[in-house]
């Protein structure tokens, strides 16, 4: 499902993303099997505490790691090489952009 998502850098300084939500149920996933060109939120569903992100042969991103109230909780970067790139988490909501930096979301 597509969503339109508002990042805040500053007290004036908004920009306007569009996403794919994907909901996820699994605690490893394949970043390379849902990616398609566009940004992607990820709404973690399962009672695990942790989440495997398998960044292996996808494309470069930026990960946003929100709290519960939708502020950054932190933020890194999946950037392709020939070893992979795995990232484990327990946020339960996760961004993937391309080099954005970023301090609230809002959802619109």
């Amino acid at each position: 499902m597509k969503q339109l998502i508002q990042f805040q850098y500053g007290e004036n300084d908004e920009r306007t993303v569009a996403v794919t939500q994907h909901i996820v149920e699994t605690t490893n996933l394949k970043i390379r099997e849902i990616q398609n060109s566009d940004n992607m939120l990820l709404c973690i569903s399962h009672s695990s505490l942790n989440t495997l992100l398998d960044f292996t042969g996808a494309d470069d991103f930026q990960i946003i790691y929100l709290d519960r109230e939708d502020y950054v909780n932190g933020s890194s970067f999946a950037v392709s090489n020939s070893a992979g790139f795995m990232v484990q988490t327990q946020c339960k909501r996760i961004i993937l952009v391309q080099h954005l930096e970023v301090k609230k979301v809002r959802y619109l």
